[in-house]
Formats: C-alpha cells, sequence, structure tokens
C-alpha cells in the first residue's frame, strides 16, 4: 500500500527535524503534533490493510 510508505517517509522527516534541536520551541510544537498524526495514520493504515487481506 502506497500510502503506508508515503506515511513512513513523512514519519522520518518529522523524526529528523525533531533530532535537529531547531531552537524554535513553535516549530518543534508543530512537528511534534504531525508526528503523532502521521504515528495515528500509519497505524489506520496498517489495520485497514489486515482487514483487507
Amino acid at each position: 500500500m502506497g500510502q503506508i510508505e508515503g506515511h513512513r517517509e513523512l514519519l522520518q522527516i518529522q523524526e529528523r527535524y525533531l533530532a535537529s534541536n531547531p531552537q524554535n520551541r513553535e516549530h518543534m510544537n508543530v512537528a511534534k503534533l504531525a508526528r503523532g498524526m502521521i504515528k495515528e495514520h500509519i497505524a489506520l493504515l496498517d489495520d485497514i490493510q489486515k482487514k483487507m487481506g
């Protein structure tokens, strides 16, 4: 499923950004929020894929 791969790539981008230790707290909070949403989407896509068999 291409959507899962795309979400995993986005997650890696967010993780790299968070690891880069930017000074802007607002940017960090947005990146953390995005990371959480991406993880939720990956879990949902995994569940859908399992149900489709």
